[in-house]
């Protein structure tokens, strides 16, 4: 993600960050059953496949020649001042500090979500297959969404995108008052889907 805007032109952002948001969906599709599997058989099998995948991913990055940064003159402020200066110049503009605090706590929550509805479905009786083919549907709502995202941010401001995405987060108090596996999976639908166009614009 942090590389699009040195490897693609400029005018083809929004169908890279679309695509790059489908690829996400596609893994998280797969991942979650192919894991439940490997949980079946063994409870560090899908731990060790997770540790050579990002194996893999680092192989492959250094085997990449593309420049991931612009050229620019070598700062030489000591690193904690730049990180200050980073900081200051972030907290100074209203729209990027608001932002960065709701999605710093919408991937805290969201995730945590993952991990009560894992926790709940186990005390039902839910199988490791059944759990990982339920989380699945969030990696097919997503791919549905992220098929959307490029027309969606065409018709809409981010500003609606953005307010769209955290009433729909709302919906998970529902699972108070119906506390069941099912009912998670059916807040995080929504989310799902339009996570991928808010993660588009953004990007």
């Amino acid at each position: 993600v942090g590389a699009l805007r040195s490897v693609v032109p400029a005018r083809q952002l929004p169908a890279a960050a679309a695509a790059e948001q489908a690829r996400f969906a596609t893994v998280t599709l797969a991942g979650p059953p192919l894991g439940g599997v490997l949980f079946g058989i063994s409870r560090s099998l899908p731990f060790l496949a997770d540790a050579v995948s990002y194996a893999f991913s680092i192989v492959s990055l250094l085997w990449m020649r593309t420049p991931f940064q612009e050229q620019r003159e070598r700062d030489t402020a000591p690193l904690r001042t730049q990180i200050r200066e980073g900081i200051a110049w972030l907290w100074s503009h209203a729209y990027l500090r608001t932002s960065a605090l709701i999605f710093a706590g919408d991937n805290f929550v969201f995730q945590a979500i993952f991990l009560v509805f894992i926790v709940v479905a186990k005390r039902q009786g839910f199988s490791s297959g059944a759990i990982g083919a339920l989380i699945a549907t969030f990696g097919t709502a997503a791919l549905l969404g992220s098929l959307v995202a490029p027309r969606a941010a065409k018709l809409l401001s981010i500003r609606a995108i953005m307010l769209l995405n955290q009433w729909l987060n709302g919906l998970f108090v529902l699972y108070l008052v119906f506390p069941s596996p099912y009912v998670i999976v059916a807040c995080v639908l929504p989310v799902a889907f339009v996570g991928p166009w808010l993660n588009a614009v953004v990007i």
